[in-house]
């Protein structure tokens, strides 16, 4: 893993974090090479909006740590938001 990784998944943390805050953070990070690699994945605020085929423009998608994302920083591989 590199250290960008790293940097922004311990950022992330056990709470989560929105696309915006990981981006005004890490304006050149590319968030979803994270879910590719299943280390973080996306969670709506609102899960039951969320199946509805418009997504509010007020809600805001948080990434979350997966098992394998919080292990990877020495976080307890299920945190509250994790898989």
């Amino acid at each position: 893993m590199e250290e960008a990784d790293r940097e922004v998944l311990e950022f992330i943390g056990d709470q989560g974090k929105t696309a915006e805050q990981v981006s005004d953070r890490f304006p050149a990070f590319d968030l979803e090479r994270l879910v590719r690699a299943e280390l973080a994945r996306p969670r709506r605020t609102n899960p039951v909006k969320s199946q509805s085929r418009h997504t509010p423009a007020d809600e805001h998608t948080f990434y979350v740590l997966t098992s394998r994302g919080a292990e990877a920083i020495g976080l307890a591989p299920y945190t509250l938001h994790s898989d």
